[in-house]
């Protein structure tokens, strides 16, 4: 059973709304673009609408906000979180013209952020946190859950290797399911006989599809992560018995239909997996060693399988991204940390990042 406390980012999604609030479309639904102003003057609408785009995306991502910075003495604190999570959408605000090319962007951009790994390493301060009994500081309509671009999971070991990638999505796509259903019904019931209307749920909310998971694995989150390991024997050492290391997880897509028959595919086509690793700085031959297994992962793509010399899968892009950074605040409760002989690394922090791409299956 989930908890309210593992969906990070954004505030998750219920089918019942809030006292006060009903379920919508958004505005640009009802947008009439022949009315908007061309904006002909402005610098940024003499751009080619491929460049707009990109400035856009760069405007309009998830960033960590730098005004309520995480301390150094946190241990959740990392050079990709060093802040809580926010999304900068005064553009959106602008002007009408900016808002029609921008509405679903900050959506489309960010991910669905799960934490089940240790719990020093949760971000504190979720933005949906409780303002009075049953009302939430924000909210997510159904429209917004089905734009949502990515998740982003972080597990420890023995949740990795026991389908946790699979239950979160089956959550994921049932509440999809369930949101579709809920876009159809108002806009049949608000909008009766629009055939726009209409067409611009089936295009521009039902049809997006999931386009990148990122899986993490945090220093604290390996099942020997309080070992030393130096005190593995030549024996142990060649057979990896004490080291980390993780079992293949099951393929992403195996995670059934929506229970109402929906066939609507939850990842994209073009959809990818990053496994984000790290550990120790003592700890990284041990870490390599694991990457070196997940090189040979395959994850089969049911929307893209074909027979014979057509089959698709995600497997290995060829890479392998190495990282480092050093910790601010001593680890507790890690007597060997403090031995002599890692004195140098003791508060290094290695990271490997590998990731899966669509490619046709090597048969």
């Amino acid at each position: 059973m989930w908890r309210e406390d593992q969906v990070v980012w954004p505030p998750y999604w219920t089918p019942t709304p809030l006292p006060g609030t009903q379920d919508d479309l958004p505005l640009a639904a009802t947008l009439n673009k022949s009315e908007n102003n061309t904006q002909k003057d402005s610098p940024l609408f003499r751009l080619s609408p491929e460049i707009r785009v990109r400035i856009y995306d760069l405007v309009l991502q998830t960033v960590c906000d730098q005004d309520r910075a995480f301390t150094d003495r946190s241990l959740f604190k990392r050079p990709n979180l060093t802040g809580p999570r926010r999304i900068y959408t005064a553009l959106l605000r602008t002007c009408r013209a900016v808002y029609a090319e921008t509405w679903a962007l900050p959506l489309i951009n960010t991910s669905l952020v799960i934490h089940e790994g240790s719990d020093e390493d949760r971000p504190p301060n979720r933005p949906h946190s409780i303002m009075c009994p049953n009302k939430r500081l924000f909210y997510l309509q159904a429209w917004q859950l089905l734009l949502i671009g990515g998740v982003d999971m972080t597990f420890q070991q023995i949740r990795l290797e026991n389908r946790g990638i699979e239950e979160w999505l089956r959550r994921l796509h049932h509440a999809r399911g369930h949101a579709r259903e809920i876009v159809r019904r108002v806009a049949s019931e608000k909008h009766p006989g629009s055939e726009s209307i209409k067409s611009f749920v089936e295009d521009s909310l039902i049809g997006v599809r999931i386009r990148a998971l990122t899986v993490r694995v945090n220093r604290r989150d390996w099942w020997n992560w309080t070992n030393d390991p130096s005190t593995n024997s030549p024996e142990q050492r060649a057979s990896r018995k004490r080291m980390i290391r993780v079992l293949q997880p099951n393929t992403p897509h195996d995670f059934g239909p929506y229970a109402n028959g929906d066939s609507e595919p939850l990842l994209g086509e073009d959809c990818t997996i990053s496994f984000v690793l790290e550990t120790f700085g003592p700890k990284a031959e041990e870490l390599d060693y694991t990457v070196n297994q997940a090189k040979d992962w395959v994850f089969s793509i049911p929307s893209l399988s074909q027979e014979g010399q057509n089959r698709r899968i995600l497997g290995w892009d060829g890479q392998v991204l190495n990282e480092s950074w050093e910790r601010t605040v001593n680890e507790p409760h890690i007597a060997w940390l403090r031995k002599p002989v890692y004195s140098a690394i003791r508060n290094r922090v290695e990271v490997r990042v590998i990731r899966f791409l669509p490619k046709l299956a090597q048969d």
